[in-house]
């Protein structure tokens, strides 16, 4: 009896995943092919002219600039110059502060300590019931670089303005509970390791380096730990001098004022479009203020726009956004020399999340043409083959071996670090035919030069992505922003263009041997104990070692 029960608790061995050559689709037209109805349309025709047109070059979507304001040296407001009429009668408000020359100190610990303050203002304070759905819509967010807010409701635009300057207010939390941030902050990590943020929080360090300051200033412990009333005032205090603010409010909504809009920025000359933003952005300004459409009262003013006093008598340091260059300096790591597989160590969990990244090559320090290139070749590549269900990876991994749910590609194009990155997740038993798949695919695109086919497809998705980003406002905020803190002007978006309707497989090979010049970075999150005689059969060059989150 006793002999039947133990046998009756024994697991059944795992039989792990055999690895196989990588697969890549086809995007060549069908021999022969018929179609399945009795029409006369020849699909094999339809498809060959598609297939022609797609190669023809493609159009650049035109880039289009707001009517700005500058109130301060550190105060820029925008609008959109647009003929959409918006029929839900709210207005909406974007306010963001961003800092391109240096990093934010613990944005994270900022943006909870924001939360509970907007908590403990619904709880706590009386608002008439269109204030408090103003109340309710505020999304707050931030990055390495920035910190928005977003403000959506039927109150005016001045209104809507104090709502969100509030939280920036000298002394704005100095009332807030801090015992529930850190309580917080400490849950946040735990989520996380289900999540995937604890494996992205080890893989960034491993990838960059651990005094990298991207890595210095988010899920710090010691300063969630240290956190106090004056502590978190002077954090507070800190970022408000630090940023650089751009407040976006609601469009126009007659036609003519897009007219004005689309001929001032198709008489923009050449050099101004050389230059960076902000001078392209005043020159705009100036040549719509004294259009018809702003005697319309349809464009904004200085005397639409609230001022902070704190931000009107405050003159930083400050000077135009230029480039950021990545510098040994900012702990950005090299390229990864030795073969070196990292495993958090999780026991018992029944999948492996993975995570393989290659850091760029750092520019040269003179000027920024590398680093604009880097950003090209790292974009193109990581949705050649990690674009979802389109690329390389999704195809063979997912849809002819599936080895997973999914499996993508990201580039960070970020002021102080350029990184390839692809990431997703398997079970236990595939572990080591999952990142061998990965592994044989960016050497694959090294050595065998993609069809024309493909790229041609690889350049739709990216003007296609670029063309729905530009069709919306959320979009196009979010692509002026990246290009301040980029020091990105205008004619680098038309060498982007130019530089993808030119692709060709020579050049998709060039691309891939300088972004996998090295070896990858590769961080996996899983039961060490069983996948790592996998690792070790199916990547025997390969060495493992475990670390701690």
């Amino acid at each position: 009896m006793l002999a039947l029960m133990t046998l009756g608790c024994q697991h059944s061995p795992i039989h792990f995943t055999e690895a196989q050559a990588p697969n890549i689709p086809s995007f060549d037209v069908p021999e022969n092919h018929t179609s399945a109805s009795n029409t006369s349309t020849d699909l094999s025709q339809l498809l060959a002219d598609t297939q022609q047109a797609q190669s023809k070059a493609i159009k650049p979507v035109a880039y289009q600039l707001p009517h700005t304001i500058t109130l301060t040296k550190q105060f820029h407001a925008h609008q959109w110059l647009s003929s959409e009429v918006n029929d839900s009668g709210l207005n909406r408000l974007y306010l963001i502060g961003i800092s391109a020359q240096q990093p934010i100190t613990h944005p994270d610990i900022l943006v909870e300590a924001f939360k509970q303050k907007l908590e403990e203002m619904a709880n706590t304070t009386a608002y008439s019931p269109q204030m408090a759905s103003c109340l309710s819509s505020i999304k707050i967010r931030a990055s390495l670089h920035s910190v928005g807010m977003t403000i959506e409701c039927s109150a005016t635009d001045q209104q809507l303005q104090q709502q969100l300057w509030q939280f920036w207010e000298k002394g704005a939390l100095s009332d807030i509970n801090i015992a529930t941030v850190i309580r917080n902050l400490k849950l946040n990590k735990h989520i996380g390791a289900f999540t995937g943020s604890e494996i992205d929080t080890t893989f960034r360090q491993q990838l960059l380096g651990q005094q990298h300051p991207y890595n210095l200033n988010v899920r710090n412990q010691s300063a969630i730990n240290e956190l106090d009333n004056t502590t978190l005032q002077t954090l507070h205090n800190k970022i408000r001098q630090q940023l650089q603010w751009h407040l976006f409010i609601p469009s126009p909504i007659t036609s003519a004022t897009h007219g004005v809009a689309q001929s001032s920025l198709n008489s923009t000359s050449d050099s101004q479009l050389n230059s960076p933003l902000n001078s392209q952005l005043n020159n705009l300004s100036s040549s719509t203020s004294t259009s018809s459409a702003n005697k319309q009262n349809a464009v904004i003013t200085s005397s639409d726009i609230f001022v902070p006093t704190w931000l009107a008598t405050t003159q930083p340091n400050l000077t135009e956004v230029q480039p950021n260059i990545i510098t040994n300096s900012t702990g950005s790591a090299t390229k990864q020399s030795t073969q070196t597989i990292l495993i958090i160590n999780a026991k018992d969990t029944v999948q492996t999340q993975a995570r393989v990244g290659f850091v760029l090559a750092k520019p040269d320090l003179v000027n920024t043409t590398n680093h604009n290139q880097n950003s090209t070749d790292c974009k193109t590549i990581a949705a050649l083959l990690g674009r979802s269900y389109s690329g390389r990876l999704f195809y063979d991994l997912r849809e002819t071996r599936g080895l997973t749910y999914g499996i993508y590609g990201r580039c960070v194009d970020a002021p102080l670090s350029q990184y390839l990155y692809f990431y997703g997740s398997t079970s236990l038993e595939n572990s080591g035919a999952f990142l061998k798949g990965i592994i044989d695919h960016t050497q694959l695109l090294k050595d065998q030069a993609a069809k024309q086919t493909e790229i041609n497809a690889v350049i739709t998705y990216l003007m296609g992505k670029q063309q729905l980003a530009s069709d919306h406002k959320y979009g196009k905020e979010s692509r002026y922003i990246n290009n301040l803190l980029l020091g990105r002007t205008a004619s680098f978006e038309q060498l982007q263009h130019e530089t993808l309707n030119s692709l060709t497989p020579k050049a998709i090979t060039t691309m891939a041997n300088h972004v996998f010049e090295g070896n990858p970075v590769i961080v996996l999150r899983g039961d060490a104990d069983k996948i790592i005689p996998d690792l070790n059969e199916k990547l025997p060059h390969w060495q493992v070692i475990t670390i701690s989150p």
